[in-house]
């Protein structure tokens, strides 16, 4: 499942599950700039990626984004 983060600080930032644990979420972060794309592998817990969700800090992306 793929997310985009809320943000308007010029670039576009993603979050995408890579594996659902016992405590949480292995994520990985795209950040989208002009002209290059940055990745971060990070863990999220599953509190933290509830809330996100519920203060449309994060939202679905229903097509896959174009890096």
């Amino acid at each position: 499942m793929k997310f985009k983060v809320k943000g308007n600080c010029g670039f576009s930032k993603y979050l995408e599950i890579l594996e659902e644990t016992e405590k949480g979420y292995r994520i990985l972060i795209s950040t989208v700039y002009e002209d290059y794309k940055k990745d971060v592998k990070e863990f999220m817990s599953k509190e933290l990626f509830s809330t996100c969700l519920r203060t449309g800090y994060l939202s679905r992306v229903k097509e896959e984004p174009i890096f």
